[in-house]
């Protein structure tokens, strides 16, 4: 299976371990959708060799900005051609479940880290 978390967090890398082990214990392809290689982020996915790509995830934009910034992952998602979209945090979340729509990616998850961002 084709997997893709995304994630806009990148101060902490704890909720890549669970990416790792869908590859290493299960044989699943993943990858990772980020708003910045550097950091723990990009230092834990080059060491695990998990492929990923760098993304603006953030939402402080004007409507078409944010229009754009949906259907440029909705290509990504199409492109890759993954089978599951997983959304870290509230941002996101935002801007993954629509363009994973769009992709007619099969399965959307999103982890809500807390009900105080909704």
């Amino acid at each position: 299976m084709r997997i893709c978390f995304v994630s806009g967090i990148v101060d902490d890398a704890g909720w890549l371990s669970p990416l790792k082990a869908l590859r290493d214990r299960y044989g699943h392809e993943v990858s990772a959708v980020v708003a910045s290689d550097e950091g723990p982020t990009g230092d834990r996915l080059r060491a695990w060799n998990i492929p990923y790509h760098v993304r603006r995830l953030d939402l402080a934009r004007d409507r078409m900005a944010l229009h754009e910034a949906i259907l440029d992952l909705a290509r990504l998602f199409r492109s890759e051609r993954y089978e599951v979209v997983q959304s870290h945090d509230f941002n996101s979340t935002m801007l993954a479940r629509p363009a994973a729509w769009v992709a007619d990616v099969p399965v959307r998850v999103t982890r809500v880290l807390a009900l105080v961002h909704l």
